[in-house]
């Protein structure tokens, strides 16, 4: 039991550590401060991770952080977080692929023994990972794809961890037999961290293979979804609808987070709702804007943001608005009187209309009653925040989508909406010097280290901040350029790798035998193009209002390939997130 100063220490102790919790959550609290008054702070901390905003009228919420496809495929019910039993029962979904939680380029169920089985064991295998013990030496090709399931021309990552295997005994190899004119490719594969598996032409191919060099060992390979903590409707038949009815008030508030897709411009896509004609309902026929619709013709339109949408639409009796959270803009107006309208709730489609929706929603938040505040709505862009940070860069760009024929082909648009665009100057675009559609760098702007500028507006980057993205340069020389924001980020072209500058002008570190980093932050880790983790030296440098530089700085050029960019202010992102904002950053369009 310990004597009565054993049982103090711990007493002081346990006062300390709890001191220090409350620290970490943002709390000033002084050594000084009597004990019982930590009960107080304890009682205002969230009860968890996923603890929503306290806001009135909440009768149904949905979040598809941390679901599987796995789980839904089990029991497909979309819970209502807040126990009223508005679940939603999800029909339709493969639960694997792009219809279902998570969003997956390759199906890992299609992978295959490819030896007897007292040789190979596949010990657990999913839509997206599969566990394998090898359990003789001499086995080359373990497990494959056959080549009318796999789906060239589409880049992806996988996660593997492994026992048994060292850099360079794994790959991944598209095998093409002795009768075709293809080649054989190969991709070596990290034992033990993440690789990017390039989009392949397809040529006649045999097979896809995963070679472990004839090692005895087990591995786990696990594909990285696209879109985490989503459920993707695939826009032909998948939908949820509630068990019992959701009746709306003729005052309410409808929270709704999600990524819109759209193949066909003319096509109409119902988000959400329950009935058009009566109460509720979002949809979008194109990329450009969305629709509230508060009972029959009476609707108004919101823009969109390129990629990852928040939107809060709202009545108060004949009084409706639609807000877009992350750029604050508010379209107003007015609709007919109320009409009762008891009924069912929907998802991917509404009531009224089997128009399926094909997007990707994290999640909705519906409050009956009740017109939320600026507050409100402030609380709801936090916890997403929270909850997805590599969805919100501060400053993001992509040329995906872009051509040189394009009338706007000297502007790449800011994806967040702000306005701050990349200006391209003295681009030829042609070969060499413009959006490359084919070859090593198809969908890569290029430029041609002569006189090729490619510049931001304006603007300051905080202490901490994250810089993820796609580029590379792409020639040996030593030059005093490549991405440059004075005086807080300096990455140089070199004959040997690259040179980079960290919150500082002279804290200089060589990278060797790298040309492109997927993702920068401001404490000093970088991460390779194989998402190799790199200590660096930093400095502290105070920001100004200067502009991003790509590929100059002043008069002098360098030789790069640019994709896509984005900069995450006042966050430093782990590296999993680094990864999963990477991941979406592909995933883009510009506009």
């Amino acid at each position: 039991m310990g004597t009565i100063s054993d049982k103090l220490m711990r007493v002081i102790n346990t006062k300390e550590d709890i001191r220090k919790a409350l620290i970490s959550k943002g709390y000033d609290v002084p050594a000084s401060i009597p004990f019982k008054e930590y009960a107080k702070m304890i009682l205002d901390l969230p009860c968890n991770a996923d603890s929503f905003p306290d806001i009135e009228g909440i009768v149904a919420r949905y979040s598809a952080s941390g679901l599987t496809n796995e789980q839904m495929a089990a029991n497909p019910v979309w819970v209502d977080k807040t126990g009223n039993g508005h679940d939603l029962q999800l029909k339709n979904f493969s639960w694997k692929g792009m219809s279902g939680v998570g969003g997956y380029v390759q199906d890992f169920n299609y992978f295959k023994n490819n030896a007897t089985v007292d040789k190979i064991r596949i010990d657990e295998q999913g839509s997206n990972f599969i566990k394998v013990t090898i359990l003789t030496t001499g086995i080359g090709n373990a497990i494959y794809i056959p080549k009318n399931i796999y789906q060239f021309n589409k880049s992806y990552f996988i996660k593997i961890s492994s026992e048994g295997y060292d850099e360079g005994d794994m790959a991944l190899s598209f095998y093409a037999p002795s009768t075709s004119t293809a080649t054989t490719v190969t991709v070596s594969l990290n034992p033990n961290g993440v690789t990017e598996i390039p989009a392949i032409k397809e040529d006649d191919f045999l097979a896809v293979y995963i070679n472990v060099s004839g090692k005895v060992g087990s591995f786990t390979v696990e594909q990285l979804p696209l879109y985490p903590g989503f459920i993707l409707g695939d826009g032909v038949g998948d939908f949820a609808v509630t068990e019992k009815e959701l009746n709306f008030e003729d005052t309410y508030t409808v929270y709704t987070a999600f990524i819109p897709f759209q193949n066909n411009p003319t096509r109409n896509m119902v988000l959400c709702g329950a009935d058009s004609k009566k109460t509720f309902s979002m949809q979008y026929s194109s990329l450009v804007y969305v629709s509230f619709i508060a009972g029959n013709n009476y609707y108004i339109n919101a823009d969109f943001v390129n990629g990852l949408n928040l939107f809060a639409c709202k009545r108060n009796g004949n009084n409706i608005c639609i807000k877009n959270l992350l750029t604050n803009k508010v379209v107003t107006g007015t609709c007919g009187d109320w009409v009762e309208n008891a009924g069912l709730y929907y998802l991917w489609k509404n009531a009224t209309y089997a128009s399926f929706a094909k997007a990707a929603i994290a999640g909705q938040t519906i409050c009956n009653g009740y017109f939320s505040t600026d507050e409100d709505d402030e609380k709801v862009l936090d916890w997403y925040k929270k909850q997805y940070p590599w969805l919100f860069p501060d400053q993001a760009w992509t040329v995906t989508g872009k051509t040189n024929e394009d009338e706007d082909r000297a502007t790449i648009a800011n994806i967040t909406g702000n306005g701050n665009n990349l200006v391209l100057s003295n681009f030829g675009f042609a070969e060499g010097s413009g959006y490359n559609e084919e070859g090593e760098y198809a969908g890569y702007l290029v430029t041609d280290g002569v006189d090729d500028k490619i510049a931001s507006s304006d603007f300051k980057i905080d202490k901490d901040f994250t810089i993820v993205g796609d580029w590379k340069f792409i020639i040996d020389e030593n030059k005093g350029c490549g991405l440059v924001k004075v005086p807080k980020l300096f990455i140089y072209n070199s004959k040997t790798g690259l040179d980079i500058y960290i919150n500082s002008n002279s804290i200089k570190n060589i990278l060797s035998g790298i040309k492109g980093l997927n993702a920068v932050c401001s404490d000093g880790r970088v991460y390779d193009c194989n998402w190799n983790e790199i200590s660096v030296k930093y400095g502290n440098m105070v920001d100004i209002n200067s502009s991003f530089l790509i590929a100059n700085s002043g008069n002098i050029f360098t030789k790069m390939a640019f994709k896509n960019l984005g900069i995450y202010n006042n966050q430093l992102l782990s590296k999993d997130d680094c990864i999963k904002a990477y991941n979406y950053l592909q995933t883009l369009k510009s506009k």
